[in-house]
């Protein structure tokens, strides 16, 4: 039987090539679309939990020219009474298309509305494999199980929007059966079919992700820790024969780590734009490296960096939420330095951030980390290498924090001063874990105003500022944010007022009062709550 329908793929294929022999080269000088995108050749693909405005700002930055949001479930999108966790973005944030996940028409055009005047475009997400899209039948599912639906969404998207659509999908495949090895066999000439069918239908552009479901399902995001690179290679032969059907700009997904790699795939495809996803999150300078260059290998310093100017950007530009927060932290520097082969047991080194402060302050203590695991130097270790394995750097990770507490570090300020301090934390970090570890005889927490150290003469300002905290504490009711408690403090000694004599009387407040949170006074309990 596999035999069979690997016979009829052969003879299907045939007479597309004899077909496509006849059809005239694709020329889209033409477009309209192409050219209002501003014929972009290097995009940024649709990630979940990453391509959020603060994400899409980064990536812009260092040369990509059309950006994706990330998936947007197009029913939770229509009921939702706070939409910004779904979609934000920013005048400068063009040209953009924002992807729905959707399984029907309705859905898909509804949600569409709602933001069309903000974006270029819509997406129908027919590429993703995870195991919900199959429950909930949407992403590659829709296009593999409920074709006509496909069609019927495409033409009312295109019949009632103001914006075109557009598609991103996979290779249509025959079933991984014992008669093939349990390998996912691509049925080219079906996914041809399909691409003509749609375009008939109205999208305006296509991209495709040179893999089938199955290849996903099966390890394609599996990345051995030396080279990061998938099981199963994108099919570029199978996108080039694709394309040659295509009057709509069609792009090229899969593989690309490099600008070198970039060529590589225009010119084997034949496509007129290539799209990066994971790369982007390891290197997002990707597209502004010189081109024909190889990849860059992975360093700590290198992904510290990539992190910090990503909290940059949510503090200018916002759009963020705890899941990106924490999926940056563990998704660009956790995975890539320590165990690209195992991603998801790394999500522990995210838990417990759910604000941008939260976050700044984790990054502070990943570099502490990764300080100590890699001995200093600016190389990855492996996780297998690691004293304990997963549980013994998890341990780490808890000291680190308690240093970070211990030294007073906290995030903030601009680009340079987040990097610098990663940086400097992190080539530091084996002597201050011994520092903090021999506390008791050694220096006291270090006070970040005048960056001097609590001892002598300190000693009674200390006092005096956690006496005067409590105090106000109680009277304003018994719980403050500590923004507004150090406010309160600075004006009552005096000191001069302003954002930086804030922040400055902030950090003192943080190292004074160390982890405790809650406090008793004459009997009741006062405490400092978190930052909004």
């Amino acid at each position: 039987m596999v035999q069979s329908k690997a016979r009829q793929e052969r003879q299907a294929m045939k007479a597309l090539n004899e077909a496509a022999l006849k059809l005239p080269p694709r020329d889209l000088s033409t477009n309209s679309f192409w050219k209002k995108l501003g014929e972009p050749q290097l995009i940024a693909a649709p990630m979940v939990r990453h391509t959020d405005l603060p994400c899409r700002m980064v990536f812009r930055k260092y040369g990509t020219q059309l950006a994706y949001t990330s998936m947007i479930d197009s029913d939770r999108f229509i009921a939702a009474k706070d939409r910004t966790k779904y979609f934000s973005t920013h005048e400068e944030d063009r040209p953009l298309i924002a992807q729905f996940g959707a399984t029907n028409a309705e859905d898909f055009v509804r949600a569409a509305e709602i933001l069309q005047d903000s974006v270029d475009a819509v997406c129908l997400n027919m590429d993703c494999p995870q195991r919900r899209a199959a429950q909930q039948g949407f992403g590659a599912y829709l296009m593999k199980d409920n074709a006509e639906e496909v069609l019927n969404i495409v033409r009312r998207a295109k019949a009632e929007l103001k914006v075109p659509v557009v598609a991103k999908i996979r290779l249509l495949s025959l079933p991984a059966t014992v008669g093939n090895g349990y390998k996912s066999v691509p049925l080219v000439s079906k996914t041809i079919e399909f691409c003509i069918k749609m375009e008939e239908a109205g999208i305006s552009m296509l991209a495709i992700h040179g893999r089938t479901i199955d290849m996903s399902n099966s390890g394609s995001s599996c990345r051995d820790s030396k080279n990061h690179r998938p099981v199963y290679p994108s099919d570029y032969s199978a996108i080039n024969e694709i394309q040659k059907h295509l009057k709509i700009p069609v792009v090229a997904n899969g593989d690309i780590r490099s600008m070198a790699d970039v060529s590589l795939c225009l010119e084997t495809t034949g496509a007129d734009a290539a799209m990066v996803a994971t790369e982007l999150l390891y290197n997002p300078r990707l597209y502004a490296m010189p081109p024909g260059s190889t990849r860059q290998a992975v360093k700590p310093l290198q992904q510290l960096s990539f992190a910090a100017e990503y909290l940059y950007m949510c503090s200018v530009y916002q759009g963020f939420t705890p899941e990106t927060l924490k999926s940056h932290l563990v998704d660009s520097i956790i995975v890539p330095c320590l165990s690209p082969e195992r991603k998801r047991e790394m999500i522990p080194f995210g838990e417990g951030v759910e604000t941008r402060e939260d976050a700044e302050e984790r990054l502070l203590e990943i570099a502490i980390l990764l300080g100590v695991l890699c001995g200093g130097k600016d190389e990855c270790v492996a996780l297998a290498d690691v004293k304990g394995g997963l549980e013994g750097a998890i341990g780490v990770l808890r000291e680190a924090a308690k240093v970070r507490e211990w030294l007073g570090e906290e995030g903030g300020g601009s680009i340079e001063d987040m990097v610098g301090r990663v940086k400097e934390v992190f080539g530091k970090a084996e002597g201050l874990v011994e520092e903090f570890r021999g506390r008791g005889e050694g220096p006291k927490r270090k006070l970040r105003e005048g960056g001097g150290e609590v001892g002598g003469g300190e000693e009674e300002k200390r006092k005096m500022l956690k006496k005067l905290s409590k105090t106000i504490l109680k009277e304003e009711g018994g719980k403050m944010k500590v923004k507004i408690l150090a406010k309160a403090v600075a004006k009552r000694l005096g000191e001069e007022e302003g954002e930086g004599a804030t922040k400055k009387m902030k950090r003192t407040l943080k190292v004074i009062l160390g982890t405790s949170k809650r406090f008793k006074i004459d009997g009741k309990i006062v405490e400092i709550v978190k930052e909004g």
